[in-house]
């Protein structure tokens, strides 16, 4: 049984935000829609809270508004920082141990 299609939509970008995407298409080999697909899939929960919040603002309901964003916010501060250390982690394991530069050390050999 075939899958059925997602909807499609036409998009228009400024040039540079075209030309970043036909680089990143060219570098990692993966289609300019497929990345812009995976963006909008990324952005969906903040899409969803403000949704709720503008529908919450229309009907008055503005200590549910403040609720919800200050719930957003607070998850994506979490999120951000789980992230840094991921990539911390990552790094770490990458590199030899005691050989990491340090935040404004040059690079290179004196």
């Amino acid at each position: 049984m075939k899958k059925p299609r997602s909807p499609r939509i036409q998009v228009t970008l400024s040039p540079e935000s075209r030309h970043l995407f036909e680089k990143l298409s060219e570098l990692t080999g993966q289609s300019q829609s497929a990345m812009l697909a995976e963006i909008a899939d990324t952005a969906l929960p903040a899409l969803q809270v403000t949704v709720d919040a503008l529908e919450a603002a229309k009907a008055g309901k503005y200590e549910e508004v403040r609720r919800l964003t200050s719930h957003f916010a607070h998850k994506a501060t979490g999120d951000l920082a789980q992230q840094m250390l991921d990539l911390d982690a990552d790094m770490d394991a990458r590199t030899v141990k005691g050989k990491r530069k340090k935040k404004g050390q040059a690079n290179g050999p004196p």
